[in-house]
């Protein structure tokens, strides 16, 4: 099973968190996959906009925890999971199409970095809570809207309609 899904609906691209058994938590096989659909969509003209979300009851659980205990792993191993999730952040943070998070369920530490990543985000109606690095934990009841980056009108006209559901 794919870690990570890529669609496309027209302009839009829905980037789809692939691991429900494990709430979406980010291995470092998911991190890589998701660079290399990043990159595929960083160079497709006809996407005019990238939806990012999770399947499943959660939305993203944060690193794998279960991938970083156990056996020796060293400094290194932990180096390269960092390193490749400082670069899909960053990659999601330059690329040139908006990039709206459709949250859902939990979102937390690295899930919620993933969300704080993105240009917009978009949650679902009912009880859903984002936990940041920090530990502060954040509860809502309702629909959400944030939003990261300032856009012109002309770049708004240009977005595509689309059902978020």
């Amino acid at each position: 099973m794919e870690s990570v899904l890529l669609d496309k609906d027209g302009p839009v691209a829905y980037l789809t968190l692939n691991r429900p058994e494990k709430r979406n938590a980010l291995s470092l096989e998911l991190m890589t996959t998701m660079l290399d659909k990043l990159k595929i969509i960083e160079q497709d003209q006809d996407i005019r906009v990238v939806v990012i979300r999770g399947n499943g009851p959660a939305f993203c659980a944060g690193h794998d925890l279960k991938e970083m205990v156990g056996a020796d792993l060293g400094v290194r191993y932990f180096h390269k999971i960092f390193s490749v999730c400082a670069e899909m952040m960053q990659t999601l943070f330059k690329l040139p199409q908006p990039v709206i998070a459709q949250v859902h369920g939990i979102a937390t530490a690295a899930g919620c970095q993933l969300v704080a990543a993105c240009d917009l985000a978009i949650a679902e109606t009912g009880p859903w809570k984002l936990l940041n690095t920090a530990g502060i934990l954040l509860l809502w009841e309702s629909e959400l809207f944030i939003t990261r980056r300032t856009w012109t009108r002309r770049q708004l006209t240009i977005m595509p309609p689309m059902q978020l559901s």
